[in-house]
């Protein structure tokens, strides 16, 4: 089959890329600035901005399914620009759907736990979004825009962690695993929880939804739900780094424009519908660990 990977240079599109490939399939990606060769697929230069010229790749490369993974990586950014926030968030999907729809495609589209705001309890795929900032709210349009192509499956995913390739950005536990080898302090948010995605089993759970035949929204998360002092304290402690360089802070000291959302996603559905195990920090940590070169 021939998929087409949007935002295929990123850590998570990238995984998307190889996991095809290996699996046989013949791998179209996209990128904006950062050319990174991702040997035996095709990349292709692509402007998340330009709505039309989204349209006409998926069609001239009339892919069986599309793997949307373009997003702009700042929450921030979506209060601070809206307008291009919206472009790259919220109508880039659109223009993929209308695209696949057209060419019959499976549309997979990668969302976020942002859509809900600050609630209570755990959250399943039948409770009512209520976002709180507009990287929740454009990306709760991507969710609708999504829905144009009949074949879709909407993945809700949260923090999503990894090891990463030169040129990508890094994940909360790269960035704050290498700070504390460097000795300095790693300053987390006492205030921020998360339910943290290891990459190694979104990308699987999504290739068995997307060769599945199921459509409709899945929670796409790890099986932890913990704040982000926990959880740099995991990472310290799994890689024998020093805890007490782990620095709590409360965000208000940050000044951020976005609100930030706090909310408990069940991933109880994707675990059934996908056979594939969401692990919880603790033993994605140890699958790092062991896989690091």
């Amino acid at each position: 089959m021939k998929v087409l990977v949007l935002g295929g240079s990123g850590m998570l599109g990238s995984r998307f890329v190889e996991s095809r490939l290996a699996a046989g399939d013949s791998v179209v990606y996209t990128y904006n600035k950062n050319s990174i060769a991702l040997k035996g697929a095709k990349g292709v230069p692509l402007n998340a901005e330009d709505y039309d010229s989204i349209i006409r790749l998926v069609e001239a490369e009339k892919p069986g399914l599309v793997i949307d993974t373009i997003a702009h990586p700042s929450v921030d950014f979506c209060d601070k620009d809206p307008i291009s926030a919206y472009k790259i968030n919220s109508a880039s999907c659109e223009a993929a759907a209308i695209a696949a729809r057209k060419i019959g495609a499976k549309l997979v589209y990668i969302s976020t736990a942002f859509v809900f705001g600050i609630r209570e309890g755990l959250l399943t795929e039948e409770d009512t979004p209520n976002p709180i900032c507009a990287y929740g709210y454009l990306k709760l349009l991507g969710e609708e825009a999504a829905k144009i192509a009949p074949d879709h499956v909407i993945l809700r995913t949260d923090q999503v962690f990894g090891w990463t390739r030169p040129g990508q950005k890094k994940t909360f536990v790269v960035t704050n695993l290498e700070k504390m080898e460097r000795g300095e302090e790693a300053e987390v948010c006492e205030d921020w929880f998360n339910c943290p995605t290891y990459v190694e089993d979104l990308v699987p759970a999504a290739n068995a939804l997307a060769g599945s035949g199921k459509t409709g929204i899945y929670h796409a998360v790890g099986s932890s739900f913990l704040n982000r002092v926990e959880w740099c304290k995991m990472i310290a402690r799994e890689f024998g780094e020093d805890e007490s360089l782990v620095t709590p802070i409360n965000s208000a000291k940050l000044n951020l424009p976005a609100k930030r959302s706090k909310c408990n996603l069940s991933n109880q559905k994707i675990i059934r519908d996908s056979g594939v195990k969401m692990r919880t920090v603790g033993e994605a940590l140890k699958d790092m660990k062991k896989t690091r070169n």
